[in-house]
């Protein structure tokens, strides 16, 4: 009778899970399983049900327990792993993949699956080889390519992986996730059109496919059609609420556009749902430093270094990172991490990690060594890229010496200068040499175009136009890279002083030489204001967070005046005022000029 009533319950179990109702299915399977514990097939069946809605954990002892009653049963074994790799116990996961192809050589399942695995724990060869010999096994089987691709999208071979991907989708033309993932490998290498086809061709097969939201709403916002993208980062949290990466990208798009409340949520989403997850957390560390919150945000922007962005290029060294020991003598490696500005910013630190004792080794661009030279004092080695590295007992990341001395809002080292012109270049500054009475004024509209704010902090060369018809001011280039080919076109009465700049030393004596540099948020902003220089920086809403927010000065450069876009792209606004600023002082200079009593004969 017990018999019978068990294998109702199991059979119940299986016409519920067949018509995807597997909550209740479940029911009916523990009801038999108390019956008779000994059902392998409704502890396997009873593990899928639990797998289906999301219990991983639940999963595992119903697995465990079915192979143990049926050893030999390689599909068993597979789902073991499944079920472990799913709970996120990658490791204990191997063996049993490796015990169902040991019992069942070639197993397609098992194979993919394993190769499932090895990837998710960044042994990307690996993964490569079960792929490819599940694909030798069963060359029909759509998910080995689909999943080989997204191997090789890993690592940056994105033609290979579209090959892949393409055999997937010629094995099975309805494979969503095929058109999914070829839309992401278009979306790496820049191909914005190609991206939106396959995510929308993604959607027409499956519209609940949530990846497929994320990455049209991704490519969307690229494009600047933000309002959609972020309508389809919304729609896949609501297909997906527990999808980290869609807040997170979320947050990001709030932030390039100033609404850093709607950011801040969208961060602090993605915590809740994965409290590890790097990006989310560093891109919360630049919205509290953002609102001068230094003692939480210095903290939090460490975790930079995990997230992809920095994790490549982490630096790896034997020797401990400097927090703020007492040094007693030690020597000291500081080097720098990102861009120039970033190095010039921090160099202010140097003097303070003498002051505890340290003997600084300093590593940094090669177009700053003249400046470091002729600035830092003390016991000091600079090294630049490529150079061997004297012996040293400890290192520390420019940027990460704010939290090494406990930085906060009021202890900023703020004495400028702090940088000083080059002996070797002084006197060069022979294009000045026509400089009148007027106002001498250096001109930066534009940034490194592969710097991830680029589009929100370069401006268009005739944007500046305004500032031409100020009477009194005379405009000197001090632009780099191919940006200062605009003055070739511009018809503006700017002098070009690109063709006698090799570095970062030669830009400094030229600022040092003139009155005033208005700049876009690049590296010369950094350089006129560690060199005391008077600075006017042009900033859009998705503002870098050393500029804080709604204020004209810097706490960093006491020379920096401060001028901020209102709304997002509307720079028009931002230079008439410079303009009108600019026109004052030029004004006041020259009745100034002219009130004083002439030489006499």
């Amino acid at each position: 009778m017990k018999i019978r009533q068990a294998a109702r319950h199991a059979a119940l179990g299986d016409k519920l899970s067949a018509q995807q109702n597997y909550r209740e299915a479940v029911q009916h399977y523990e009801r038999a399983l108390i019956i008779n514990p000994k059902l392998a097939d409704t502890l396997h069946n009873l593990s899928v049900a639990f797998l289906a809605i999301g219990r991983p954990e639940d999963a595992i002892p119903c697995s465990e327990r079915a192979v143990h009653l049926r050893p030999n049963i390689a599909e068993l074994h597979c789902h073991l792993g499944d079920a472990l790799r799913l709970n996120g116990q990658l490791e204990k996961a191997i063996p049993s993949y490796q015990e169902a192809l040991r019992q069942r050589r070639g197993y397609v399942a098992a194979l993919n699956n394993l190769g499932v695995t090895f990837e998710a724990l960044g042994r990307l060869d690996e993964a490569a080889e079960q792929y490819r010999y599940a694909q030798i096994c069963k060359p029909d089987e759509a998910e080995p390519f689909n999943n080989l691709g997204n191997v090789l999208s890993a690592k940056s071979l994105f033609a290979e992986a579209i090959q892949q991907y393409e055999a997937a989708l010629k094995i099975r033309p309805d494979y969503a996730e095929a058109h999914n993932s070829l839309g992401a490998a278009f979306e790496q290498m820049g191909s914005l059109r190609e991206a939106v086809s396959h995510y929308t061709q993604a959607l027409s097969i499956n519209p609940g496919l949530a990846e497929a939201f994320y990455g049209l709403g991704n490519t969307l916002i690229a494009f600047g059609k933000v309002k959609e993208g972020r309508l389809c980062l919304e729609k896949a949290i609501s297909l997906k609420p527990l999808y980290a990466a869609a807040y997170n990208n979320l947050g990001i798009s709030y932030s390039q556009w100033g609404e850093f409340d709607e950011a801040r949520r969208c961060y602090e989403s993605t915590l809740r749902i994965e409290p590890r997850y790097a990006e989310a957390r560093s891109n919360l560390s630049v919205l509290q430093l953002l609102e001068g919150d230094f003692s939480t945000g210095w903290l939090n922007y460490e975790y930079r270094w995990e997230t992809p962005l920095f994790h490549a290029h982490k630096p790896i060294f034997e020797q401990p990172i400097w927090r703020g020991e007492l040094l007693n003598g030690s020597r000291i490696l500081l080097h720098s991490e990102q861009g120039l500005g970033d190095s010039i910013q921090f160099l202010r630190y140097i003097s303070k990690v003498q002051a505890a004792g340290g003997r600084v080794v300093l590593k940094i661009p090669a177009t700053l060594r003249t400046l470091a030279l002729s600035s830092l004092t003390g016991n000091i080695e600079v090294a630049v890229p490529d150079e061997p590295l004297p012996a040293f007992d400890w290192h520390c990341p420019l940027m990460s010496l704010p939290l090494a001395f406990g930085t906060t809002l009021e202890s900023i080292p703020a004495q400028v200068p702090y940088l000083f012109v080059p002996a070797i270049t002084q006197g060069t500054d022979q294009p000045l040499a026509s400089k009148t009475e007027d106002l001498s004024v250096g001109l930066v509209w534009a940034g490194n175009p592969g710097h991830a704010r680029d589009q929100f902090r370069s401006i268009p060369l005739a944007l500046l136009k305004p500032l031409m018809n100020i009477e009194h001011v005379k405009f000197f280039s001090l632009q780099y890279g191919k940006a200062a080919d605009d003055l070739t076109v511009a018809n503006m009465p700017i002098t070009n002083l690109a063709p006698f700049i090799k570095d970062m030393g030669d830009t400094a004596a030229y600022i040092n030489s003139l009155d005033l540099v208005i700049t876009v948020d690049t590296s010369v902003a950094h350089l006129a204001g560690a060199l005391g220089k008077p600075v006017w920086i042009l900033l859009s809403t998705n503002v870098d967070f050393r500029w804080l927010l709604e204020r004209e000065d810097s706490p960093w450069y006491p020379t920096a005046r401060l001028f901020r876009q209102s709304a997002p792209q509307e720079w028009e606004p931002v230079v008439e005022r410079m303009a009108l600023a600019l026109g004052q002082i030029a004004q006041a200079r020259e009745s100034s000029r002219q009130a004083l009593p002439s030489p006499a004969p």
